[in-house]
């Protein structure tokens, strides 16, 4: 079978004229482009168009882990909301990470997103100070309140410290304006047990190595670090699933397998901006206290591109 890249152009066509984002299908969990510890704004819209071409349904910009987020200076982050929405110009959903362990700044980081034209925004549940279950409840509370943008959680122990539970995904649900949830946990069996409780709420994988099994599973779509080097593979995983074709599905996650170990190992996003270099598309610059990727990785890197699905 044969998947078009513009798989669900109509779709978004319609989504344009109703200004409603579409939150669902591939998202690309864009990098950050430096060249000389500047921003390569050149590079960063060639990756956009990319994904574009390839059929992703949208890109989440400056996130905390492939985006670098934390090493973005004053005005960056902002800059690359501000590029990818002229780039998209209405082609694809824009969503802007919004995080930050402190409510009030999360609020701000969001008018900021609105402001910029962003479509939705990604916020983490807060890090380091370690909120109760109940605080994670209230922190998302006061954003919906604002009303400013869609919120999508993002659940992320691995890099926040703190698991959301059940309990508290059913909580989060019942807000108006937090519209559905980014799972990195990697557990494909809450797409199932997350999708019963509230079956409209959006359900994205942010877990490269299990996004077969969490779409099988009911997942609308997810959040892609390895879509930065293979998106037409990734989005042929998602259409695949979309049609039911599980042979389709399994032979091009398979072929993925390999990149997408590689790409998880920290630290992130070296990997994929070394792999984005080998492909002409970027320099694999990243800031302290990320450092580049160490040799042995780049050897198994190297074999792993070689080895990538013909989709490619």
């Amino acid at each position: 079978m044969t998947f078009d890249p513009a798989f669900g152009a109509s779709e978004r066509a319609e989504d344009a004229r109703t200004r409603t984002p579409r939150l669902a299908g591939v998202f690309t969990d864009l990098v950050t482009p430096f060249q000389d510890d500047r921003l390569d704004e050149d590079a960063f819209v060639a990756l956009l168009e990319r994904q574009i071409a390839a059929g992703a349904q949208g890109v989440v910009v400056a996130s905390g882990v492939a985006g670098e987020r934390a090493t973005l200076r004053d005005g960056e982050a902002a800059r690359l909301i501000e590029l990818a929405v002229k780039a998209a110009s209405g082609r694809v959903t824009v969503v802007a990470d919004a995080a930050s362990n402190s409510t009030a700044s999360t609020l701000a980081l969001v008018q900021e997103a609105r402001d910029l034209g962003a479509d939705a925004a990604l916020v983490a549940a807060p890090w380091y100070n370690r909120p109760s279950q109940d605080g994670v409840v209230r922190h998302y509370q006061a954003i919906a309140a604002a009303g400013a943008l869609p919120v999508l959680v993002w659940d992320c122990p691995a890099r926040t410290s703190l698991a959301l539970s059940l309990s508290t995904v059913e909580r989060l649900t019942e807000l108006p304006g937090v519209v559905g949830m980014v799972d990195a946990t990697g557990d494909m069996s809450r797409a199932s047990a997350i999708r019963r409780m509230r079956p409209e709420w959006i359900l994205l994988s942010g877990h490269d190595a299990s996004t077969l099994g969490y779409l099988a599973q009911g997942g609308d779509g997810c959040v892609s670090l390895a879509a930065n080097v293979s998106p037409q593979a990734v989005c042929v995983i998602d259409a695949a699933c979309a049609m039911q074709d599980w042979r389709v599905a399994r032979r091009t996650h398979d072929g993925l397998a390999d990149l997408d170990e590689l790409l998880a190992l920290d630290p992130v996003p070296s990997a994929a901006k070394l792999a984005l270099s080998m492909q002409g598309l970027c320099q694999a610059e990243v800031r302290l206290p990320i450092t580049p990727c160490p040799d042995a990785v780049k050897a198994r890197l190297k074999r792993a591109m070689r080895s990538l699905p013909p989709s490619n």
